[in-house]
């Protein structure tokens, strides 16, 4: 041991002092405060932005399945479980044109959600995402057609959506999911449109598959 010391003596090979030990533990103190909560914003924010682009890729490639002619009437279903653990879920099914001709000279009208589970096809998309909310309660769908005549919105929330502004323009659309972290929904597990802080998203389209994100910034909806 005497011998360790001694060469280590011999060499110049010095330990670090308790006053440096200090002062590195306290740097790292200070970058793990400074880091942590910076961390933590761009998780809740990729959370709530990779949300929107899956409601998006869903709208989107729905639409796309009915413009193909692959299924001429299609549905996207948004489902909001208000819960943390369970978050969101956002499907997308098809129905053949041989059912929707059966439906049609039967005389019924297609109707997204209300119709029978026999008149689709299985799922095409079907994502759960958690730790975020819509500003939807239970479920929501909107459907498209391939000639648009049967588009339709179906639920109690989009429904009865509000007018909203986007990226400054003059005109609002009323078709819309607003996407934000479950965190930010003051407990009641529904994105308040009146209420909002980042990070919230915001997807709209148009009867004619028109597919448009946005993110909430300063009280404005922004590309």
């Amino acid at each position: 041991m005497g011998r360790s010391i001694k060469v280590l003596q011999e060499k110049d090979i010095k330990g670090f002092t308790l006053l440096e030990l200090l002062v590195v533990v306290a740097l790292i103190g200070i970058i793990s405060a400074i880091g942590v909560p910076n961390f933590a914003s761009w998780k809740k924010d990729r959370e709530v932005r990779v949300a929107a682009e899956k409601i998006a890729d869903v709208v989107a490639g729905m639409n796309a399945q009915a413009k193909r002619g692959t299924y001429p009437y299609v549905e996207v279903l948004a489902i909001n479980s208000k819960s943390k653990s369970q978050g969101i879920t956002i499907r997308g099914r098809g129905m053949t044109k041989s059912k929707l001709t059966t439906r049609l000279n039967s005389g019924t009208f297609p109707s997204c959600t209300r119709m029978s589970s026999r008149d689709w096809e299985d799922w095409i998309f079907d994502y759960n995402i958690k730790n975020v909310s819509i500003h939807t309660s239970g479920s929501d769908s909107v459907c498209f057609s391939s000639n648009e005549k049967y588009y339709q919105i179906d639920g109690k929330t989009l429904n009865t959506n509000k007018g909203i502004k986007l990226d400054n323009s003059t005109t609002k659309t009323y078709a819309y999911i607003i996407v934000c972290s479950f965190n930010n929904t003051g407990g009641s597990g529904i994105c308040n449109p009146q209420n909002l802080s980042k990070p919230a998203y915001l997807i709209s389209w148009s009867r004619f598959g028109n597919v448009r994100k946005f993110r909430w910034n300063n009280g404005d909806w922004v590309r």
